[in-house]
């Protein structure tokens, strides 16, 4: 049922990959997959761990050991804790 979902609100090329997963395995069985190997799947497609280790290599270093020990899963939540990151510390400089 996650996975039916999930797959009706993919766009652009995220929704064509889908298209040919399913004609590759069939309808049946893309739908029948189990939540958490789809999310590994996009995981992996859209989002590759080098590329979260590029942008954090990249990052300040005020919060990159920070950034880096939360070991993110995405992209997302990696720019999120280092944003997170960087306000308190902002915060912290001009509270003092």
């Amino acid at each position: 049922c996650q996975v039916k979902f999930a797959s009706y609100t993919l766009q652009g090329s995220a929704l064509t990959w889908w298209n040919s997963h399913m004609r590759a395995v069939g309808y049946d069985v893309a739908y029948a997959m189990p939540w958490a190997a789809l999310k590994i799947m996009i995981t992996d497609k859209y989002c590759p761990r080098a590329k979260v280790e590029r942008y954090i290599d990249i990052l300040s270093d005020m919060i990159h050991g920070s950034v880096k020990a939360s070991k993110p899963q995405s992209m997302q939540k990696a720019i999120e804790f280092a944003t997170e990151m960087m306000d308190k510390k902002m915060l912290t400089h001009v509270e003092r």
